[in-house]
């Protein structure tokens, strides 16, 4: 199956995706598009590594090539995830309190 129809019908829903969809309408090679999608300015720069090299695997081999391309990404998003979870668990109360204490002052200030 050509990888633009598996992004079609797979992809649709992922709004990280949609700069890929709106350069494929416009009649982008798939390369160009996919490199739309991957300077998505919601993604962290390791995000965007991650799906540009993603994005330049993606169809180039056979089954059995793909199948080692997506698990090798897939290890890498776990990666990335269990960063960003722990990331979050040390800087989240940290944003929290930051919060607090932003808004006791702008109650002190108005008082």
């Amino acid at each position: 199956m050509p990888v633009e129809e598996i992004l079609e019908r797979h992809g649709k829903k992922l709004a990280y995706l949609q700069p890929y969809f709106r350069a494929a309408a416009s009649g982008a090679e798939f390369e160009r598009a996919w490199t739309a999608a991957a300077e998505e300015p919601s993604l962290s720069p390791q995000e965007r590594s991650l799906l540009c090299g993603f994005g330049k695997g993606f169809g180039a081999t056979d089954v059995q090539g793909q199948q080692s391309h997506f698990s090798l990404y897939e290890e890498m998003v776990r990666r990335e995830l269990s960063d960003a979870e722990e990331n979050y668990q040390k800087k989240g109360k940290l944003y929290q309190m930051l919060g607090v204490c932003a808004g006791a002052v702008l109650a002190l200030v108005l008082v």
